[in-house]
């Protein structure tokens, strides 16, 4: 049979009163965070209404890009530009392409398309009219 003596009772007790107060601590310590993080999620939607972000609508939280200044899109050697864009000038066939179409199917950037399709390719035409033959 187990005998307890009542130096290990009294501890017993001291160790239930010490994480009965460890678990109440812990309950205040989470209220006190999370009206913390409420605090900040408000000063932040105050921050951003003050900069022009705008609330739950906003072009960034739907995902949506800007019209200026957008990505140049991944980073490519010259070679794997080359062979992209010969690729869409092919498929144009005859009628030839514009880089800017080019550019777009292929997945270049823009401005880096035109100097390629400039070095590369047979040019017909004038300003948008331009067309990038083989």
């Amino acid at each position: 049979m187990k005998h307890t003596l009542p130096s290990e009772r009294q501890l017993d007790r001291q160790i239930e009163a010490t994480e009965a107060k460890l678990a109440e601590l812990r309950k205040k310590k989470l209220s006190y965070l999370e009206s913390r993080m409420k605090e900040a999620e408000r000063a932040l939607i105050q921050m951003k209404s003050n900069l022009g972000g705008g609330g739950s609508g906003s072009a960034v939280r739907a995902g949506k890009r800007s019209s200026r200044g957008g990505p140049r899109g991944p980073r490519m050697n010259d070679q794997e530009v080359l062979e992209r864009l010969t690729k869409e000038v092919k498929t144009a066939g005859a009628d030839g392409i514009s880089a800017r179409s080019a550019a777009e199917r292929s997945g270049v950037f823009y401005l880096r398309a035109i100097k390629v399709m400039d070095a590369n390719f047979k040019k017909s035409g004038v300003a948008k009219w331009t067309r990038y033959r083989l």
